[in-house]
């Protein structure tokens, strides 16, 4: 018919844009896949600490549930629901898990310490009262002595002292001054 255009298939053109939000969709999905690839321990544990998630972290045989409130170099802090501070050796983590978002501030205090080896010549220089762990020994309760260039030298809580290779030391735990002896 002469002067009469041409329209479009109405069922084209939802076609069309179909294709086009599956591709766009796709693309989001591999540039994610992409980033994602591009992480390491550390950025997901700042992941999950921006996101005030709960968390399970699995080290030394032992797992240590609660909130993180430090992302460092190489260690992670977390408090547990007891208010136990607990220093993580990235290192030494064999699983983290993201159990739910947090209900409440958990709180704990800030850290000048980047690495695990700074956060133990931090509580060396405390004196403060620690559990050491490590999947190589049984938990070592103590104050951190001397944090040497292969050991830490710990004084245990019947006076002897005890040293362990720093490589070995997964986990410092610290807990809430209520709770000292």
């Amino acid at each position: 018919m002469p002067g009469r255009r041409d329209l479009p298939d109405k069922s084209a053109a939802r076609q069309a844009r179909l294709e086009r939000r599956l591709f766009r969709e796709e693309t989001e999905r591999i540039a994610e896949e992409m980033i994602g690839a591009d992480t390491d321990l550390a950025d997901y544990a700042s992941e999950l600490m921006n996101r005030s998630s709960l968390v399970r972290i699995g080290i030394a045989g032992r797992s240590f549930e609660g909130q993180l409130v430090h992302v460092g170099e190489d260690l992670v802090r977390l408090v547990d629901h007891a208010e136990n501070v607990i220093d993580l050796a990235l290192d030494a983590v064999t699983q983290m898990r993201s159990m739910a978002p947090r209900e409440g501030d958990l709180g704990g205090p800030a850290t000048a310490a980047w690495t695990f080896l700074g956060r133990l010549r931090e509580l060396a220089a405390t004196g403060e009262e620690i559990e050491l762990g490590g999947a190589e020994f049984a938990a070592v309760p103590g104050r951190i002595r001397v944090v040497a260039t292969d050991h830490v030298r710990v004084i245990v809580r019947d006076g002897s002292q005890c040293a362990i290779r720093l490589g070995a030391v997964g986990y410092v735990l610290r807990r809430p001054r209520a709770e000292r002896r």
